[in-house]
């Protein structure tokens, strides 16, 4: 970050412009550090291992659906196996329910909207932040998702960077909700709507 700022965002040898997602992604991986270290203080080692693997998912799928608009699967793998961990222990139904549910729902829209409004990648993100999140924070998560991507929407829309009928990738507000599940509700998942 200390060489992006006296580079001026630019290249030291070329002079090119540097991505403006490659900082971000170097501030996420920070922040995330911090988040892993605070959990391996609650839950152990073992499940510090799960939330490091979550947390590469999560910048992973981020920036890739961001930039390019693709969700890999190979990072939805990886992310699945540290949500496995970092449940421990669990039963099967509690585990894999929040997932099929999930997956089922986003796989629904796909059908609807003939691929047009969703992709086959937000079904697996759905269903890996399904298996990280549990029931019923998983229906928290892509409620707040919805409403992220709504007021996004209306912004670019706003400023002219976007026009009605155009796409934006939903994996970003997915993830970012999921992010502020998991951190703002712990146990009591209704006091974010007052219930």
């Amino acid at each position: 970050m200390i060489s992006f700022v006296f580079l001026k965002g630019k290249c030291r040898t070329c002079r090119s412009p540097i991505p403006y997602w490659l900082p971000l992604i170097e501030i996420a991986g920070g922040m995330g550090g911090v988040w892993v270290i605070r959990e391996v203080g609650e839950i152990g080692i073992i499940g510090g291992l799960g939330v490091m693997l979550i947390l590469l998912t999560l910048t992973w799928v981020f920036f890739s659906d961001l930039v390019s608009g693709t969700v890999p699967d190979v990072a939805i793998l990886i992310g699945a196996v540290g949500a496995v961990i970092y449940r421990l222990p669990f039963t099967v139904q509690d585990l894999l329910w929040p997932a099929a549910a999930a997956g089922g729902f986003f796989y629904f829209l796909v059908l609807i909207t003939r691929g047009r409004g969703m992709g086959t990648g937000d079904v697996t993100l759905a269903a890996f932040l399904g298996l990280w999140l549990g029931w019923p924070k998983i229906l928290l998560a892509v409620w707040l998702a919805f409403i992220l991507g709504a007021v996004a929407g209306l912004v670019l829309i706003g400023l002219k960077l976007k026009r009605f009928g155009q796409t934006i990738p939903f994996g970003p507000f997915l993830i970012a909700a999921s992010i502020i599940t998991a951190i703002y509700i712990k146990n009591d998942w209704t006091a974010l709507i007052g219930i």
